[in-house]
């Protein structure tokens, strides 16, 4: 039997509602990484007694729909009794709200009548299928009553009122799902479906996200995204709010709801220094917003800053922290597939984290087939460029040594006009490759015959690089992805424990920008250019 003692907390659905046609409609519940405490009880008890009226009053305009369908049947009593307890819930909330004079979500009108409306609804299916939406509805309410007894247990000035009243209805609420399971909610047809539809709704109900994120600046726009900076009202935490507009099935086709999907599903489960943090997902109307760790820069911003001098301890500092933040990707099946510069970014303390996973993919099946029109072209593996359509980590390790070049250089190491001229430049620099040290490239999907170029070692290009860093951008930009070096094996490599040690987080350089100029972000107006110049606007936008 279930019961919510088995849910989990942090999950990711999307459903396909068939009333909306071919509508896709995104929920994300509170992910783990959203479970911050509060530092003001004022704003936690405030936001904790808006949201459980809002979910109480639902409850109770749900169990009066049921009533006036089956209130005369043998169920009448089960539900009479059950609503009974959502009213008392109810006038307890709006006596705390006249209390700490909380300001009602603007949605009630709304909930009042889809409450009622969703009870009624169910209950013309049946009676199981009303007991599978009490089972629904009081799962939902359960789990947003856990969640807060912990952020009230952890707050610095717990509020004992508040913990009681909490405890007490969530008590009540067990013993109404737990009811609905008894009366068969399990047996209704379409179970599955009904409850998780039902769940998703209130879910998104109880979840008045946009009011808690108050803008502070623009930050960019594209096609179907924008983002912006922004206050997290009750933790006084910086964020950015990147906002996505839920497409069309075409669009979707496109590419733009499976962007955003790929990026929640992948980011909503990580968590590492360095890494970006996704904080929270909400969604509103035909958008889902999506909000991270607010970062200062990005690396292609430091690399292009010409009063910034990048020491040999700065560059180590930089490579030691992509390594790290690649490494528990990759150990976590996580190909990321769009390195590049300016998804590295630091924040002011110096931390570099790795962002945008539009593109990323879960990897381990040797069989498993994927495209080859991934990362950007001046940092795309060989293989890649060939069109291969089977390839591991390589592609990864290859731009970080793109990257790690271009740290030292202050430009861009390869910088191909055209698929065809990226191969050249790197068989140019690097040599052209053969059967004997490459097998099977020839079998590639696009491989064609290049004119065979020598080549030139590293250090001809890298002249005041140490032998140790020249032996490690070896095995990051070895042609044969085979002989790639891990981000494991590259972490152990004696550059990174030969002097001069990686400069500490707060020594690292910043770019020399004023307030203004941070808040514009012009990497994102750089990335609206390319793409116009490319003759493709952006389906996202990233920072």
């Amino acid at each position: 039997m279930f019961r919510t003692s088995q849910i989990s907390f942090h999950i990711v659905k999307c459903v396909r509602l068939t009333g909306q046609q071919q509508q896709l409609v995104l929920y994300c519940s509170q992910p783990a990484a959203q479970a911050r405490l509060n530092n003001n009880p004022s704003g936690l008890t405030d936001e904790i007694i808006r949201v459980d009226h809002a979910g109480e009053l639902g409850a109770d305009r749900i169990y009066a729909g049921q009533m006036a369908v089956l209130g005369n049947g043998p169920m009448g009593k089960t539900i009479a009794h059950m609503w009974d307890q959502e009213k008392e819930h109810r006038r307890q909330f709006e006596e705390l709200i006249r209390k700490y004079r909380v300001r009602p979500t603007v949605m009630t009108p709304i909930w009042n009548l889809a409450g009622f409306a969703l009870g009624a609804g169910t209950a013309l299916l049946g009676e199981k299928a009303a007991m599978a939406c009490t089972v629904a509805v009081e799962t939902v309410i359960v789990e947003h009553y856990n969640d807060q007894l912990r952020q009230i247990m952890e707050s610095p000035n717990p509020d004992q009122e508040l913990l009681e009243t909490i405890t007490k209805f969530r008590d009540e609420e067990q013993e109404h799902h737990d009811i609905g399971i008894d009366c068969g909610a399990e047996e209704a047809p379409f179970y599955k479906a009904l409850t998780e539809v039902i769940k998703l709704g209130n879910k998104i109900n109880m979840n008045n996200k946009q009011q808690r994120y108050e803008k502070i600046a623009f930050l960019g726009e594209g096609q179907f995204a924008t983002v912006y900076k922004a206050r997290d009202v009750l933790t006084e935490q910086i964020v950015a709010v990147k906002k996505i507009k839920i497409g069309s099935r075409e669009e979707a086709q496109d590419g733009i709801n499976r962007t955003a999907l790929r990026e929640i599903k992948l980011l909503h489960e990580l968590q590492h220094e360095n890494v970006i943090g996704l904080v929270d997902v909400f969604g509103h109307k035909s958008n889902v917003s999506l909000v991270f760790d607010f970062m200062d820069t990005d690396l292609e911003i430091i690399i292009k800053d010409p009063k910034i001098i990048l020491t040999q301890a700065d560059i180590k500092a930089y490579m030691i922290m992509t390594l790290k933040g690649l490494e528990y990707l990759h150990m976590n099946w996580i190909l990321h597939r769009d390195l590049k510069p300016n998804n590295l970014l630091v924040n002011s303390d110096g931390i570099l984290r790795i962002g945008d996973f539009g593109l990323a993919k879960f990897f381990g099946s040797p069989s498993r087939i994927y495209t080859h029109q991934v990362v950007t072209r001046w940092y795309r593996a060989p293989e890649l460029l060939f069109g291969a359509r089977q390839y591991g980590t390589g592609i990864d390790i290859w731009a970080v040594g793109c990257i790690l070049a271009e740290l030292l250089l202050r430009v861009p190491f390869l910088p191909g006009e055209s698929d065809l001229d990226q191969l050249t430049k790197i068989f140019q620099a690097l040599g052209t490759p053969t059967e004997d040290l490459w097998p099977n490239f020839s079998k590639l999907p696009d491989f064609m015959q290049f004119k065979q170029f020598p080549g030139a070692p590293l250090h001809q290009y890298f002249t005041a690089a140490p032998d140790d860093l020249l032996a490690l951008g070896e095995r990051l930009l070895a042609l044969n992805p085979a002989q790639r070096c891990s981000c494991t094996e590259a972490l152990t490599m004696k550059y990174f424990s030969n002097k001069p040690a990686p400069s500490l987080g707060h020594k690292l350089p910043m770019p020399n920008t004023n307030k203004q100029n941070v808040d514009e972000k012009p990497v994102l107006k750089r990335k609206l250019l390319e793409a116009m110049e490319s003759g493709k606007m952006p389906k996202k936008l990233v920072f």
